[in-house]
């Protein structure tokens, strides 16, 4: 567990890996609830509700859902030398959890 913790970027990586059939899952392949979805890949959320009015958004969806851990895991990573973790771990939750207000929010309106 100490060396998923020293290494976000490949933490990420395998956090995507296992969350993005979670998803694909609970939501039922369009018959399902999104709820997971939504709150786990936020920006994802946003980007098929902006973007699906104009083309179909299920590229942008998946490449934006494929990204948000990752991206992550590098802004802990820099982030460690440059403040304490702590503050890191703030700032990255605090930002899931408006990005999944203004999901909820999107989505449901």
């Amino acid at each position: 567990m100490k060396r998923l913790y020293q290494h976000p970027i490949i933490t990420s990586l395998l956090v995507t890996a296992i969350l993005l059939p979670v998803v694909a899952v609970s939501g039922g392949v369009g018959h399902g609830n999104y709820t997971l979805a939504i709150v786990l890949f936020p920006y994802a959320a946003v980007a098929v509700v902006e973007l699906d009015q104009f083309f179909n958004s299920a590229v942008p969806m998946i490449v934006l859902a494929l990204l948000q851990f990752p991206l992550y895991g590098t802004l802990i990573s820099v982030g460690r030398g440059i403040v304490s973790d702590r503050i890191v771990f703030t700032a990255v939750l605090a930002s899931h959890a408006i990005a999944v207000l203004v999901a909820v929010l999107v989505v449901y309106n």
